[in-house]
């Protein structure tokens, strides 16, 4: 808005010249002053996120220690394409979601949607047992996420009418069941909002299965011991944790990513889902599985169809390690921007 109005001024003091500077400015000469002026701005308000794209870098945001960068110059970082911010951390059993994480107003959410990012909110993380009672339960749930963050209504809405663009489960404790019913009625719930497009993310841990989100859910005397979220619930993408798990790390013998890619295009609710890989942002950032930049097997994911970018934890620990972010995203585009 202050820029739109800064270039009517000019146009104005050009108009308010005409006389005195014998300037013959036509209606057409003003229309294309006014579009040269505003199409950077058109372009720079588009999205950078697209699951159609390799080079997306991914990033969780909130949970530094010390205290995190301001979400606004985050932002202005280009190196990033989405920023979870982390966490809801109450969230089932018909009580209140609520966000863990308040160093940002709603101007800086409309600033960096503006800039093009997709801002999302994560559920969970380390230590966080979420769980629901029942179906109903979840169903509750995804609509009070709905009504608080996303595109619904509500009086209570933390962040007035900013919509955030979706929503990331990092469940890593609590109960399996009705994760499936949360994402399919939040889902459901999207599709009343054709303004804009939301998403639906996990987070899971690189052994596969993952205990928590799955996919195969697999029942032991008639009970559930892994979730089944990710097979029987919509997930547009999941950014894989290849990291504090040994055995499937990048560096090992163990390292997975092929049985990943291979079971979820078949068999989910969304064979269509795309895969990030899960790093640490610094070799601190995680007990194990640090790889720097330039160790991303880059040339290795090129033959899988749906890996769409890199996922790191988190903000402050890659730019505190020499802007860890940009180099990964240097990588990907020097490797993958001909295949966007």
């Amino acid at each position: 808005v202050r820029e739109l109005r800064e270039i009517l001024e000019i146009i104005n003091f050009i108009l308010n010249q005409t006389d005195t500077m014998s300037f013959n400015i036509s209606l057409n000469s003003i229309v294309v002053i006014l579009l040269w002026c505003t199409l950077p701005l058109v372009f720079c308000q588009s999205r950078t996120f697209s699951l159609t794209n390799k080079t997306n870098v991914v990033a969780y945001w909130g949970q530094g220690e010390g205290g995190d960068p301001p979400l606004s110059s985050v932002c202005a970082d280009p190196s990033y394409d989405v920023i979870m911010i982390s966490f809801i951390t109450s969230l089932g059993n018909y009580t209140t979601p609520q966000l863990q994480s308040d160093s940002f107003t709603a101007q800086d959410v409309s600033y960096c949607q503006s800039s093009g990012k997709t801002l999302m909110i994560s559920c969970g993380g380390s230590g966080t047992p979420l769980a629901f009672q029942s179906s109903d339960d979840a169903q509750n749930g995804a609509q009070q996420i709905w009504d608080l963050f996303l595109g619904g209504q509500s009086s209570s809405r933390p962040y007035g009418s900013v919509k955030f663009d979706g929503i990331d489960l990092d469940i890593e404790s609590g109960d399996v069941n009705y994760w499936a019913d949360f994402s399919n009625a939040l889902h459901s719930l999207y599709q009343q909002d054709t303004s804009k497009t939301y998403y639906i993310s996990s987070a899971p841990q690189c052994p596969f299965s993952d205990q928590q989100m799955g996919p195969d859910g697999t029942i032991w005397n008639g009970n559930p011991i892994s979730g089944s979220a990710i097979t029987k619930g919509w997930m547009d993408f999941v950014n894989i944790q290849f990291y504090n798990n040994p055995m499937c790390e990048i560096l090992t013998s163990g390292f997975n990513f092929d049985t990943w890619s291979s079971s979820l295009q078949q068999g989910q609710q969304n064979n269509n889902m795309k895969l990030m890989l899960g790093v640490p942002g610094s070799p601190s950032a995680a007990g194990d599985g640090y790889v720097d930049a330039s160790s991303i097997p880059v040339q290795k994911l090129k033959q899988y169809d749906n890996f769409a970018g890199v996922m790191f934890w988190d903000v402050q620990a890659a730019q505190q390690n020499n802007n860890f972010q940009k180099q990964v995203k240097q990588v990907l585009l020097n490797n993958y921007n001909n295949l966007q």
